[in-house]
């Protein structure tokens, strides 16, 4: 099997200060609250981890603080009343957001890099601006420590952790992660901090206190290759009490166990048990991405599940993961035996949470509209469908209406209804029209990103491509460039995943009019960096020739080229010249992804693909630098 992801973990200095624009301080004393406490709203509880919704009491009542991604609002919301009070306005698109001590709200700003402080006014709906401050690219996570001194935020695109104080807001260090970190918790003693990755079969263990990160895998493991683990693990403990150096056979073989495991994705969430020690719960999903060496009749394993839902249970202690969670098959499964009961399939995990009165995981699924409510300690769940809008109590209370913020009431809440359509189609798991295990297209396309999996298909190995920011504009479609028209190229992929009859024509025309919408992350700004000018000249002259195939807005010049790079299972040598736009924050490369790094790419290929063979390492890596700027 291969890979889910396999970015290196280093631990980043502390960058620069960012420059703050007019009126958008960097922290300190202007972040600070001026209100008295008394007077405005009190935050509900100590809750230490971000969400797209935060609590708080004012004058009795409980309010709700929402994050809404489309409005670039907060919206506050008595609970009691079920009644929309009133909304801020935002200069980004909010993901989380987090009430401090003190009773700010910490505000994360996704496409703007920048956390933005608000405090509640007199009047619960009254949110007054305090400062902005800057993050690593795309922050997306927060949570603090037990002392609540340090907040920390997680940075998907920037690939990072970055420590404020509580406070003040003044930044206190970064560290580097492997790609797409999502949710992040902190243990019960505060020395270390668990990051889930949306991508890559793996969690990070980051020590606080020497800014250490410790990757822990989270692939589905069979009974034979935990026995071969074991065995090898004893002879590496063996090496190390003698002071011995471990033998490179022993480590080869402990990453072939690693690459034959099914790997897992869709790691968005986290949450902590209550029980003494401590676990970490990580929803997420195993897969069969097929055997890349051999042609498939769809994409990946045609012969049962692609795709299984699974929650990956971690000794907070030890950092490591415990193995039954991560089974997939067998009658003694926890999670097959919860699918075959209940015909539930959670394969696009977005938030998780710990009720610490019945002890049990709630996992909001994308896509079904459904909270499933997984018991941490016996093997069981309940189910709550919001799909009606109902929802019952366990104490078998009258269900209450939902709350429905009425959207058309203002016209700056309106969503363009075929965006709306294209986005509830690409998020829609279970959905037998597009595939027939279940896949939605942000099973392989997480955020409209890429999974970094390579599928076995009828064509040859295939790895899944990014989406945002990189689809119009550059047909043909596919690695073998067979489809000019979006449209088309999607029906197509439906019918390899053996869907059952397909979209409606307005379905399609949504979901395509969706997936030319996404969003690409948010770009650095490179100013007056000589590497990069450098690697940019290499890049455009004619004695490389990376423009030849390579150039215009879009970095590609829409055709079909062999670069000498088919396998056995490929029916053809000629692949569709992908865009390099955002290319830095994907990975791995190629059509096959035998690549890992763009620094193993430019340093393989040499005149196969351009002429990079008569270039320096320092040449290389400043065309290395100017590529991670497209």
């Amino acid at each position: 099997m291969t890979a889910c992801g396999s970015a290196g973990v280093t631990t980043r200095p502390l960058a620069a200060p960012a420059t703050a624009a007019p009126g958008r301080p960097l922290g300190g004393a202007s972040c600070g609250r001026v209100r008295p406490p008394a007077t405005t709203a009190t935050p509900l509880g100590a809750v230490r981890v971000g969400s797209t919704v935060a609590l708080a009491t004012q004058g009795g009542r409980t309010l709700a603080y929402a994050a809404d991604e489309d409005d670039r609002a907060v919206h506050v919301v008595d609970v009691d009343a079920r009644k929309e009070l009133g909304e801020t306005a935002l200069d980004g698109r909010p993901s989380q957001l987090m009430f401090l001590p003190d009773g700010r709200l910490a505000v994360l700003l996704r496409d703007r890099s920048q956390i933005a402080v608000l405090e509640p006014g007199v009047q619960p709906e009254e949110l007054e601006k305090r400062c902005t401050v800057e993050t690593p690219l795309e922050p997306l996570a927060l949570a603090r420590t037990p002392d609540d001194a340090t907040l920390l935020v997680t940075s998907g695109w920037g690939r990072a952790l970055t420590a404020f104080d509580a406070a003040r807001l003044t930044r206190s260090f970064e560290i580097a992660l492997p790609r797409e970190p999502r949710a992040v918790v902190v243990s019960d003693d505060g020395t270390l901090a668990y990051v889930a990755h949306a991508v890559g079969a793996l969690a990070s263990r980051v020590t606080l206190a020497d800014k250490t990160v410790t990757p822990i895998s989270l692939r589905e493991k069979d009974a034979n290759s935990e026995a071969r683990e074991q065995a090898l693990d004893k002879q590496i403990e063996g090496y190390r009490k003698k002071g011995d150096d471990v033998p490179g056979s022993v480590v080869d073989q402990l990453a072939e166990i690693d690459r034959e495991a099914h790997p897992s994705c869709q790691g968005f969430a986290l949450a902590k048990s209550v029980d003494p020690g401590g676990r970490i719960l990580a929803p997420q999903v195993l897969v069969d991405s097929g055997d890349p060496k051999e042609r498939a009749p769809g994409y990946g394993n045609d012969g049962s599940s692609t795709e299984a839902g699974d929650v990956a249970v971690i000794d907070a202690a030890s950092g490591r993961p415990i193995d039954a969670s991560l089974e997939r098959a067998g009658e003694d499964s926890v999670w097959d035996g919860i699918r075959r009961e209940t015909g539930v399939e959670c394969l696009l995990p977005r938030a998780a949470a710990v009720d610490p009165a019945s002890r049990s995981l709630l996992v909001s699924c994308l896509g079904l509209d459904q909270v499933i409510a997984y018991d941490s300690l016996a093997r069981a769940l309940d189910i709550l469908d919001l799909g009606d809008g109902l929802l019952a109590d366990e104490r078998g209370r009258p269900p209450l209406p939902a709350l429905r913020i009425d959207m058309a009431a203002n016209p700056r809440h309106a969503v363009d209804p075929t965006l709306a359509l294209g986005r509830l189609l690409f998020h829609s798991a279970g959905d037998a029209r597009i595939a027939r295990d279940g896949r939605a297209c942000a099973s392989c396309h997480p955020d409209g990103r890429d999974d970094s999996l390579v599928w076995a298909t009828p064509d040859g190995p295939r790895r899944s491509i990014m989406l945002a920011g990189r689809v119009a504009g550059t047909a043909p479609y596919a690695w073998n460039g067979s489809e000019e028209d979006l449209r088309v190229h999607l029906a197509t992929t439906f019918d390899r995943l053996n869907g059952e009859g397909g979209l409606k024509s307005v379905e399609l025309d949504a979901l395509r009019a969706y997936v030319e919408s996404l969003a690409p992350p948010p770009s650095p700004a490179v100013v007056g960096d000589a590497q990069v000018d450098h690697g940019a000249e290499l890049f455009a002259s004619a004695e490389v020739g990376c423009a030849g195939c390579h150039g215009g807005p879009l970095a590609t010049d829409n055709r079909r080229h062999d670069v000498k790079s088919k396998t056995d299972a490929d029916k053809s040598g000629e692949f569709n010249t992908p865009s390099l736009h955002l290319v830095g924050g994907t990975g791995p490369y190629f059509h096959d992804g035998r690549y890992k790094t763009l620094h193993d790419l430019l340093a393989a290929t040499r005149d196969d693909m351009g002429h990079t063979s008569q270039l320096s390492p320092r040449d290389l890596e400043a065309l290395e630098a100017y590529v991670r700027t497209l």
